[in-house]
């Protein structure tokens, strides 16, 4: 049996759920259990899974000794009475000839659920953790409820229907599990935490480190995008210190008189293009004249490489780019880390080959949790679909035919072919898969198991605010 200091323990949360197996039952209880909790549940301590483990005890034959595996059921019952004691009354599920010592009676507040089989585990547990709120689903629409739209069960459920056409529920699924969603608090706990610490910083610790900027500034922060809502988590966390910082960044470095220190915060740098197109349109030597701390909660490495460069380019040595190392996804290749930075982008700052060095979204948050053939069943389907949502987006911005025909065999996964699966509360970066936040008429063909062909109005998962919906109708309309 693990020991019981290797038992995993949340301080933020208790435990709601314990399965208990044997050993030899881990590996399938495990799979059953990742089938319908969240991804990440073993971490989060809500749901565990203990094993009935097992020590050597040495019994005496005629021709020597003989090694025998027993159980210890006073050490099982200790654990668990530790990660989950009685008065938390946590669900016990109890799969095979598992003994514990004390037995638990049928009054334990844990209600002890005993099964035969792991086969009986799969038809009772989904129900278990749908009842207490712990399945994948109700996971995600809690977070959900967050977005600045309105997302509810009708929504979800239009969505993964659109993919039963290809045989892909179960990729439909895989995405939804795999969405890394940010709610405001932890896009303000990122943003807020002073570089160089590995975790969230105090009041005290912010204002120390805020202390020394003359300026905290935003990007157009009355434009009502996501730079507005960087703004609203400001006032939030650092009110009457900004009061007397705030400004608009561009605005302040072009009739500054004098050289100042400036903090820039933004929510995110994925491709790097936005911010750099920020730094150009600017004078060179009014830029140069300040010291720019650029502050995002989250990123991707080739984006902070691609600012990087264009910093290091321009000679700006006084600008830094500040992301927390836990919110960097580690997004290039071994070739693509090989490769001098020059050699990653285009002259225009576009990914050179992102099939050669970028490792896209679905790759990165995928991994852990999917073999590689479903890898490649949930990449491909989602670039079929993903590809004529690309192409219409760049149509409605007015493209040029041939710009979209260079870039788009690149972008299949969406912009620069990042394919994110990145969803913060304020609005969705155009690096996420298309299929998550475009919308409109398209054409599909999947080469999948089943090939199918499809053709109609694509929903996507996370609705525009109805005003750019409407246009977006309106725009279609007139081209008909």
């Amino acid at each position: 049996m693990r020991s019981e200091n290797a038992i995993p323990s949340s301080s933020s949360s208790r435990t709601k759920v314990v399965v208990i197996c044997h050993d030899s039952d881990r590996d399938e209880a495990k799979a059953i259990i990742d089938k319908s909790a969240p991804i990440g549940w073993f971490d989060a301590g809500e749901i565990r899974l203990l094993e009935a483990g097992s020590r050597p005890k040495l019994r005496p034959k005629e021709d020597g000794k003989e090694r025998e595996i027993t159980q210890d059921p006073e050490l099982l019952k200790r654990t668990l009475d530790r990660i989950a004691p009685p008065q938390q009354a946590a669900r016990a599920i109890i799969v095979g000839t598992v003994r514990l010592y004390p037995e638990l009676p049928p009054s334990d507040p844990r209600g002890p659920v005993r099964l035969t089989s792991t086969a009986q585990l799969a038809e009772v547990l989904p129900n278990v953790l749908y009842t207490g709120g712990l399945d994948w689903l109700s996971h995600l629409m809690r977070f959900l409820e967050h977005y600045n739209v309105e997302i509810d069960q009708d929504r979800v459920d239009a969505w993964r229907y659109q993919f039963r056409v290809f045989d892909g529920d179960w990729i439909a699924e895989a995405l939804l599990k795999l969405l890394d969603f940010w709610p405001s608090s932890k896009v303000s706990e990122a943003l807020f935490r002073v570089p160089g610490h590995a975790s969230p910083s105090t009041d005290n610790q912010i204002h120390d480190w805020l202390s020394s900027y003359d300026q905290i500034a935003f990007n157009k922060a009355d434009s009502g995008d996501s730079s507005a809502m960087i703004c609203r988590l400001a006032k939030t966390r650092i009110g009457e210190m900004l009061a007397a910082k705030r400004t608009d960044f561009a605005k302040h470095v072009t009739e500054s008189t004098r050289p100042t220190k400036i903090l820039l915060l933004e929510d995110c740098i994925v491709t790097g293009t936005e911010i750099v197109r920020l730094l150009a349109a600017l004078p060179r030597e009014k830029v140069q004249q300040h010291k720019i701390d650029m502050k995002f909660a989250v990123g991707t490495l080739s984006g902070c490489k691609r600012l990087e460069l264009y910093l290091k380019q321009q000679g700006l040595t006084n600008t830094q780019v500040l992301v927390p190392q836990g919110a960097i996804m580690q997004n290039l290749t071994p070739a693509g880390l090989a490769v001098r930075d020059t050699a990653l982008f285009t002259a225009e700052g576009e990914l050179l080959s992102p099939a050669e060095h970028i490792i896209d979204g679905i790759q990165l948050r995928a991994r852990p949790y999917f073999n590689q053939p479903e890898r490649r069943a949930i990449t491909a389907l989602c670039a079929d679909i993903s590809t004529p949502l690309m192409r219409l987006h760049l149509e409605r911005e007015k493209w040029d035919v041939q710009k979209i025909e260079a870039v788009i065999c690149r972008w299949k996964l969406g912009f620069s072919g990042l394919g994110l699966l990145l969803a913060p509360a304020h609005g969705i970066p155009k690096p996420t898969l298309p299929l998550f936040w475009v919308e409109g008429p398209i054409s599909v063909t999947h080469c999948g198991r089943h090939p199918y062909s499809w053709r109609g109005d694509w929903i996507p998962l996370f609705p525009r605010p109805l005003q750019e919906h409407m246009k977006t109708v309106a725009a279609a309309a007139a081209s008909l």
